[in-house]
């Protein structure tokens, strides 16, 4: 196990059980599908997938990599309204995504049985807990990182049952990211 920092971001369907009721018997192809395009966004941008929980992805990047996360999830959010739109799902649904950084516990956990990487920390759980909002959510510590490359709008403060402060979050204009963002 090593503690490190890094840039985490969680990413799950909206309303995915509605969402799928009409696959039927394709809903592991489609589930699949989403995996695949979503995967390949997070490793063109150098990230790595530690889980999948369901119509949930969890991935990790380099420290200090916050613009290129953003662009990335941005891309990802593109990329599953035209999966959506290509398996015709039966009601409307979008990725919501949630980015922040932070030190992590990372390592090999679980039964001998069943081991799998995985990373563990106060930052994983507050990303965890903003990635429901429908877009891109991010915490202040990537805000301070994408300076005046993105345009962001502060959410209101989500109180998280563990912390006594609220944790403020912004909302990422889904807007071309400036010239700055693309260094």
């Amino acid at each position: 196990m090593i503690q490190m920092r890094c840039v985490i971001l969680f990413c799950d369907i909206h309303e995915y059980s509605v969402a799928s009721l009409g696959l039927g018997e394709r809903v592991g192809d489609f589930v699949q599908d989403f995996y695949r395009s979503m995967g390949e966004r997070i490793v063109e941008a150098h990230g790595t997938i530690l889980k999948y929980l369901g119509d949930s992805i969890f991935a990790l990047f380099a420290e200090k990599t916050e613009p290129q996360v953003v662009r990335c999830a941005l891309a990802m959010r593109s990329d599953f309204a035209a999966l959506a739109a290509r398996w015709e799902l039966p009601a409307p649904t979008v990725l919501e995504v949630g980015i922040g950084s932070g030190s992590v516990l990372r390592g090999t956990f679980g039964h001998p049985s069943h081991l799998e990487e995985d990373a563990f920390g106060e930052a994983v759980n507050v990303v965890a807990s903003i990635c429901h909002h429908r877009g891109v959510a991010v915490t202040a510590a990537v805000r301070e990182r994408l300076g005046e490359a993105y345009a962001l709008t502060r959410l209101p403060p989500r109180k998280l049952k563990w912390r006594s402060e609220p944790v403020e979050t912004w909302a990422v204009s889904e807007k071309t990211p400036t010239p700055e963002s693309r260094r």
